[in-house]
């Protein structure tokens, strides 16, 4: 690419020049620290199992799981690592580990790393459950800078649309949680869950500040 560019007469260097100047490439950065990256690395890398400590909703638990690695979306790491207790790959966010621990215990992996990325992508849901939500123009707005929102979105018109997905039983609380803070600018239909989930949380709320 440098040969490239020392050939170019030189009115079209100073464009190419001028575009850093309007052009660029913009990550948020996050101020959450997660102290344990490399710990999780050299595990992953050694297949060694890390009993850790993660907050969880209600409390703090301890488990000990089997790092297949780590990857950064969204300004947060993340670990996909094999729950012993619970006998499946589980996602958690490296900021939440509270304290980590080094164990000698060796495990068999059972997928490396871009195989789970793959699959999570395009796994079908074990509990499925339908999800329909209308949505207004602020809405379409929103959604649509969420991955797993945006290929589901049908645009009725530029001031409305729709949602119409299946999503897995286990990840009702999360969609819960953000459907519930665009407010007005969604309504969900389906599932019943996920209409009381966010009534539930309107009522903390009204508690909260009554």
């Amino acid at each position: 690419s440098r040969k490239l560019y020392a050939s170019l007469p030189d009115d079209t260097k100073r464009k190419i020049d001028g575009l850093d100047s309007v052009i660029t490439f913009w990550n948020q950065k996050r101020t959450v620290p997660s102290p344990f990256l490399k710990e999780i690395i050299e595990a992953a890398a050694a297949h060694r199992l890390l009993k850790i400590e993660y907050v969880s909703k209600l409390e703090n638990t301890v488990r000990e799981v089997a790092p297949i690695g780590i990857y950064a979306s969204e300004g947060f790491w993340y670990m996909p690592a094999f729950d012993q207790a619970h006998g499946e790959i589980r996602l958690f966010r490296t900021d939440r580990i509270v304290s980590m621990e080094q164990t000698k215990q060796a495990f068999e992996p059972q997928m490396e790393l871009p195989d789970w990325l793959n699959r999570s992508t395009a796994l079908t849901p074990e509990s499925p459950v339908r999800l329909y939500v209308e949505l207004t123009r602020e809405g379409l707005r929103q959604c649509r800078s969420q991955p797993w929102l945006e290929p589901y979105i049908v645009e009725v018109s530029p001031d409305e649309g729709y949602i119409e997905s299946v999503i897995d039983q286990r990840e009702l609380e999360f969609v819960t949680g953000y459907f519930f803070q665009l407010g007005t600018a969604v309504k969900v239909i389906e599932p019943r869950e996920l209409v009381d989930g966010i009534r539930e949380q309107a009522r903390e709320i009204l508690r909260q500040y009554s």
